[in-house]
């Protein structure tokens, strides 16, 4: 009998060459102001942060404890959870499909911009993507194997899953909304086994509990208030064709109607109950998304776990095709599309070659900050040699570049004055800055401290102009200051500060 190695080992292969052609793209790029914002949230463990659960922290610490916080230990992130998001997708397939389509799943997965760009760029939904599919896979193992000990580890991933992303709710949901609309397995919902599963996933997902009950809340509040938002006239149909375009975008517009075309092939000539499990991982996520976007904005990403279980169908409905015709034609070029297109992003991100202006290319974002630091640093070195001064932005992406890039890497500020309130304002220490004199840069235009920032400093004194070169012949305008805060900026830190923060827990 030939072994399980053996008979994958083109899919296994293919998973291998796919890591190391990931490696050599990261040899092109740096880091992201989102990436080092999640790596200063490392720099200050806790169970919680504003902006969403711990995960991607915890995720980032350790790979920096292994690799150094180094760009590196930064990118090992991304890049070993995309590697783990393949090898769980591919164990779960097997379940549904043939060698053959084994490849194509593997190739499609990280050839769909959706996910491609997840096994380079740290973010929450990388965590969030991996658990997600892992609980697909160890939920199989616990409805269809009758695994018990699959119930407990699905319990713990849900849990994690949980603190990757509030999202999680959704896995959570889906599972449950199967074993009810089943009949072949809702006798599952009177034995213990999914009920102790749910245990233990508010178990692990109960630090967070705590931390948001320390802190009244706020992670819940910004979350649920910043994706359900629905001020305002509804239905919003704007919204709501801004979303779908969003999913058709991302996930391939031509894949988007073989799937739309392999859903409709389930239900005339399927109903398998495995197939069944999968698509309602699908439904319930896009469904959910569509009403939210009826009154208030979607981000593109956020129903992205949805098209995992949604891949496996694609192909069992490809599987299905006759070995000619149109159709699987059609398949055929959709997935060449997806592939040619992912590509030709990621070659523009690696060596930009298309013609989008540069204040408007978002893959040039993590160009130039270590330019720009340098020059920081020598003027740090010049005007404050024992680091009194405190290096502060206003937003916390700038705060965070600095904290990454600068040489000895210190611990920066986001003043946040007018701007949305983030993790920098839990973090002790923080009231105690305004009365310092501080290091405040920013962008700046023709040289000038931005208008809508004059009113919070009692004394602005430039030091320098910078620049962060973004291409060979364009450069992003800075400025370093050395500021007093007004009254006003005061009182406006003051009241965002909360007094039990402490960074920990």
């Amino acid at each position: 009998m030939e072994s399980p190695m053996k008979k994958h080992i083109m899919p296994i292969v293919t998973i291998a060459l796919i890591f190391l052609l990931r490696i050599l793209v990261l040899m092109r790029l740096d880091i992201f102001p989102d990436e080092a914002y999640y790596w200063d949230w490392s720099r200050f463990l806790s169970f919680g942060y504003y902006d969403h659960p711990p995960m991607v922290a915890w995720l980032v610490h350790l790979t920096t404890a292994l690799f150094g916080d180094t760009y590196w230990g930064i990118k090992a992130a991304p890049l070993l959870t995309g590697l783990g998001v393949s090898i769980v997708m591919f164990l779960l397939a097997t379940r549904y499909l043939k060698s053959v389509s084994l490849v194509l799943l593997v190739i499609i997965l990280n050839a769909t911009l959706l996910y491609a760009v997840g096994g380079l760029l740290l973010t929450p939904d990388i965590p969030f993507l991996f658990f997600w599919s892992l609980g697909l896979f160890v939920g199989y193992e616990a409805v269809f194997k009758n695994c018990t000990p699959a119930w407990l580890t699905l319990g713990m991933v849900a849990g994690l899953g949980l603190l990757s992303k509030y999202l999680f709710l959704l896995f959570i949901g889906s599972f449950g909304l199967y074993l009810l609309i089943d009949k072949s397995y809702r006798p599952l919902l009177l034995t213990w086994k999914p009920w102790l599963a749910l245990l233990l996933a508010a178990l692990f997902f109960s630090p967070n509990l705590l931390w948001n009950a320390r802190h009244a809340w706020a992670s819940y509040a910004f979350q649920f208030g910043h994706g359900f938002n629905s001020a305002g006239a509804w239905p919003k149909f704007n919204l709501l064709l801004e979303y779908l375009g969003g999913q058709v975008g991302l996930f391939s517009p031509f894949l988007f109607v073989v799937l739309v075309l392999a859903v409709i092939f389930y239900f005339r000539h399927g109903r398998e109950s495995s197939l069944l499990y999968l698509l309602t991982f699908l439904a319930v996520p896009l469904l959910f998304f569509t009403w939210s976007s009826l009154g208030a904005r979607v981000e593109a990403n956020w129903p992205a776990p949805a098209f995992l279980s949604g891949l496996i169908i694609l192909l069992w409905y490809y599987e299905r095709l006759g070995p000619a015709g149109r159709l699987r034609k059609f398949v055929r070029f959709s997935m060449l599309f997806s592939i040619m297109t992912t590509v030709l992003v990621v070659l523009h991100a690696v060596l930009p070659f298309l013609p989008i202006p540069p204040k408007q290319d978002r893959t040039l974002d993590s160009r130039g900050w270590d330019a720009l630091a340098q020059q920081i640093d020598a003027i740090r070195g010049r005007i404050d040699p024992v680091n009194e001064m405190p290096l502060c932005a206003n937003t916390y992406q700038l705060g965070s570049l600095l904290a990454f890039h600068c040489q000895d890497q210190p611990r920066t500020w986001a003043l946040n004055l007018s701007s949305r309130t983030n993790h920098y304002a839990y973090l002790e220490g923080r009231a105690s800055i305004i009365e310092d004199s501080l290091l405040f840069v920013t962008p700046v235009e023709r040289g000038a401290l931005p208008r809508h920032l004059e009113k919070y400093f009692l004394s602005a004194n430039r030091l320098a102009l910078l620049e962060r070169p973004m291409t060979a012949s364009y450069a992003d305008s800075f400025a370093i200051y050395a500021v007093r805060l007004s009254q006003e900026a005061k009182e406006e830190i003051l009241h965002e500060a909360l007094p039990d923060a402490d960074g920990s827990d």
